[in-house]
Parts: C-alpha cells; structure tokens; sequence
C-alpha cells in the first residue's frame, strides 16, 4: 500500500510542461483577428478592382503565374481559396476575385492576431521581470495592460490606411505581412525558450516566405542578432557556414559573367558548355579530388579516438590534396578576349576581389582555429573556396543553366551542361561539411536546408508554365531566361542605397516619416517609439525619465 501511494506521489509530481503562450496571449490573438476579420469581410471588394487585382486574379484562379517574382505560395493558396468558395457570384457570374481577396482579408487578420499575441507575450514577460526585480508580484492590472495593448497596437496596425487598403482585395500584401510578423514572433519564442525544433520551423517559413516576399530577406537580421546574443557559439558556426555561401554566391555571380578584357571565358559559353568540359579528363579528376579531401577531412573530424589506422585517413587527405592542385594545374587557362577594348571600356580590375576573398579565408580560418576539431573544418572549406576561386580565375567555372538541361547530361552528356547538377552538389558538400565537422553544423545544417526547401516552392513556375500553360503565364518561366527574369525582378530597377551623407538620404528619411505619419497619425507614430524611451537620466539629486518627457512631447505634438 506505502508503495501504491509513493508511486501515486511520485506521477503527480511529474514536471508538466508549461505552453510558452499563456490563455492571455491566446485572447489577444483571438480578440485581433476576429475584429479586424470582421472590418476586413465587411470591407471586402465585392469583385475585380484596381492595382494588379485583375491579373493576380487570373493567375490565382488558373493556376498560373502573375508578374515577378511569381508569388507561387500565394497563388498555390490563392486557387485553394477560389476552389472552396466558387460559390460565391458577382451579378450572377463566377467572381473568383472576391474569393480571393477573402484570403487577404484572412491573412490579413492572421497578421493582426499574431501581432496582438507577440505585443501581449513580449509585454507581460516584460512587467513579470520588472516584479521580479522588485520581489511583486504580477499583478491582475498589469495582464489587463498587456493585453489591451496587444489587441489595440494589432488594430492600429490592421487598420492603418495601406495594410486595410491590401487586405480587402486582391493582392499579396497581406500574406507578405503575415510572414513578417510569424517570423517575429517564432524569433521571440526561440529567444525566451530556444529550442532546435524551432529554428528548423522558423527556416522553413522564411525561405518559404521569400518566396512571396523577397524583402524579408531583411528580416534575416534581427534572427542573426538575437542568435548572437543568446547563443555565442551557435551564432559562431552560423557565421563560419555564412563566410562559406557568401564567397560561393560571390564565386558563382562572377561565373555568370559574359566574357569580357582581363576576365576571358570560353567561346562555348553561349553555346555547348559540356563539350569541352567532357573532352579533357582533368575537370572531372579535379572535382572527385575535391570531392574526396571533404570526405577524409569529414573522417578526421568525426572518427572516434583509439581507432585502428589513425594515420590512414590523413595519408589519404594529403594524397588528395597534391592530386587536387596537379589537376587544376592541368586544366588550360582560358586563351585572352578575343575582342580589341571598345571606347570607355577598361579591363576588369581583380584586385578587390582579391582582397576580399583573401579577408573571407583569413576570417574563416580564424574562426575555425579555435573549434575542437578546427585544422580539418578549415581544410574542408578553404579547399573547396581556393579551387573555386583558381577555376574562376582561369575561366573555365561557367554559371548556371537550365536545370533540365543539367539532369539530360546523364544520357547526353556532349549534349547538355552539368553546371547546374554541380552547384547543386556543392550546396550539400557544404551543408554536410557542417553537419558533422562544426559543433552546432547539425542545427545550422537543417535550418538552412530547411530554408532552402521554403525557396524550392519557386520551382513551381516553371512546371505549371510547362504542363499546364495558364492565360497568366508572365515571362513564361519554363525558359531559363523567363524564370531568372521572375525571381530576380527583371521588370523591376534595382535597388541602389543612397550614401547616408548625401541630401537624397536625407530626402528617403523624410519621405519615410511622412508616410509613418500618414498611416498611424503623430501621436500614435511618436507612441511607438516610447519603449525604446524606457531609460531614466540622473544628474545630481535630480532624475529625470525620458519616457515622461516622451509622452509629454507626444501630447504637445497632438
């Protein structure tokens, strides 16, 4: 029986696990979305309307592909939307749009309710400190602040002119903002209560989320920043991964460039690529040696002590290694540009991307030296980048093509380049490198795999523009050219930072806090900025607390 009971005890004092988000933060979030859900449906265009609404709307009823980047994840969500409720009419007439601006008006107080519940979360674990510090206790008035300003900062947000404008018709704002504010509130969770689980599911729907909202690449900032603080060594090995893609992305934009004077490339760059590729043995020995110095440094890093034939595995690797540079050598540069320089044409200058690879490997060994197994990590990449970079050099590493061009090497393969099919196995070369030799590689490995797998969604295009051939079929991506023109934003001028010291900054700055002042007001505007006001000042006997002053300016302002 004395057993019975201490068995009896003992369950139920099992440790429960306690839900990051408590019942509070859930009627934020309830309270948001079903508010603004409500404003949005009533508000709701009844058709067709302005913008790009008509377009989009074709593409989402049909499948198809609306102007750059593409947007597959909101159309693929989008034909969902106009498949459940066709139902719905116009005038007696199927009115697809309307059921598709529903799934902004959804999204949109998605977005809302998740902004509610990250203001209450954040907001509470704030004041709970603040008790802590002071040995109080939470108190019933502070859960009620939090929450009304959870669902009052969310409202403000859903109903500021541009996100109501965008979120009662067609268009993809409103999931882009759907996006944003999930992959800050996934940020924050991980921050109080990381987990590796989390950053897997935050990975994938940010690459997922590029895919509709290139922008919030930019988002990827703060996630670094709160892994830096939280994490010194998990933001270390994202950092040694980061080094390694960066100079890659670098490697394989030079490699994309046309021939020009000071940097030749072979005359079949615009045409066979695989031809000369296949008839000179020394490519294909010079990537299976490459190949197999990460695989020994991989068996070095990961071998356990008082193995049989310690010595083995770094014969093999130095085998490998003086292999490797014979075969580069062997491999013929790339004879000089064949055309006299044009007026005002100059040679392409390599001196800063000497300096700059030069300060990547020197920053990334540094890194590297200090891990437990941090000699075979730097091997592993600094290979790999050294042999990229002295191909480019010599101009024989070719860019991109089309990936099906790629895979038909397999049955022509005088036919068809491999380009494509190697960068890919350079991707997971380094992924896998990580993976076994970095201390947190397998957190940072499926992270970004992850990502990658959130970004593979644009594969897409060019399969629904192949198979099914929609009425919206823009720029046709099922060509290599029309695909590289969607998700680069051909159509679109490219982005050029203004210098911070020059009058246009100025002007951007404005521009800027004349919208922020056009959407929220001035109070409200100047009401956002009062946490960051949260600080006091003491000069002598006297303290003065700039969030008074704050709100005092933001009355006056009113």
């Amino acid at each position: 029986m004395t057993n019975k009971s201490n068995e009896l005890q003992t369950v139920s004092k099992a440790p429960q696990v306690e839900c990051f988000f408590k019942r509070l933060d859930w009627l934020a979030f309830w309270a948001a979305f079903i508010l603004s859900f409500v404003v949005y449906l009533y508000t709701l265009a009844p058709t067709v309307t302005l913008e790009d609404s008509g377009e989009l709307a074709v593409a989402g009823d049909y499948l198809g592909v609306p102007h750059p980047p593409g947007y597959p994840i909101w159309t693929m969500l989008a034909w969902i939307f106009s498949k459940v409720f066709f139902f719905v009419p116009y005038r007696g007439q199927p009115n697809p749009a309307w059921s598709i601006g529903l799934m902004s008006a959804v999204f949109g107080a998605l977005a809302a309710g998740i902004t509610a519940m990250l203001i209450c979360r954040s907001g509470t674990d704030m004041l709970h400190h603040a008790a802590q510090n002071d040995d109080k206790e939470l108190t019933h008035r502070s859960s009620i602040i939090c929450w009304i300003g959870g669902v009052v900062g969310s409202l403000l947000f859903a109903f500021s002119p541009v996100m109501w404008s965008q979120s009662v018709i067609v268009e993809v704002y409103s999931l882009n903002a759907f996006f944003l504010v999930i992959i800050f509130l996934l940020t924050y969770r991980w921050m109080r209560k990381p987990t590796n689980a989390l950053l897997y599911v935050t990975g994938f729907i940010f690459g997922l989320g590029l895919t509709n909202y290139q922008v919030l690449l930019l988002a990827a900032l703060p996630l670094v920043i709160v892994i830096m603080l939280k994490d010194i060594n998990l933001f270390r090995d994202l950092v040694i991964v980061g080094i390694v893609f960066i100079v890659s992305i670098a490697i394989l934009q030079l490699a994309n460039a046309p021939s020009q004077p000071g940097f030749p490339k072979p005359a079949i760059f615009q045409g066979n690529q695989a031809r000369a590729l296949m008839s000179n043995s020394a490519y294909f020995w010079t990537f299976a040696a490459g190949t197999l110095v990460v695989v020994m440094c991989i068996v070095i890093g990961t071998r356990k002590s008082g193995s049989p034939w310690p010595l083995t595995p770094s014969v093999i690797l130095g085998i490998a290694i003086v292999f490797l540079v014979y075969m580069i050598a062997r491999i013929p540069r790339t004879p000089p540009h064949p055309f006299p320089l044009q007026p005002g044409q100059s040679v392409f200058d390599w001196r800063m991307y000497y300096m700059g690879f030069l300060a990547a490997m020197a920053v990334l060994i540094a890194l590297c030296i200090f891990l437990p197994k941090g000699r075979t990590v730097a091997i592993a990449f600094v290979t790999v980048e050294i042999t990229l970079a002295i191909l480019l050099r010599k101009g024989v590493l070719l860019g991109l093509v089309h990936p099906p061009n790629s895979f038909m090497m397999f049955i022509h393969p005088t036919e068809h380049s491999w380009w494509f099919v190697f960068y890919l196995f350079l991707n997971f070369a380094i992924l896998t490198t990580a993976f076994f030799l970095l201390p947190h590689g397998k957190v940072i490995a499926l992270t970004i795999l992850l990502a990658e797998l959130g970004v593979a969604f644009y594969a897409y295009m060019p399969i629904v523009s192949d198979l099914r051939n929609p009425p919206m079929n823009w720029g046709y991506p099922r060509t290599w050219e029309g695909f590289k023109h969607a998700i680069t934003r051909g159509q679109y001028e490219k982005i050029k930072p203004a210098d911070v010291f020059s009058a246009t900054f100025i002007d951007q700055i404005g521009s800027y806090f004349t919208d922020l002042r056009v959407q929220f007001t001035l109070p409200l505007a100047l009401l956002g900025f009062l946490p960051f006001s949260a600080w006091r000042l003491r000069i002598r006997k006297f303290q003065i607390n700039a969030l008074y002053v704050a709100i005092a300016l933001a009355v006056i302002s009113s």
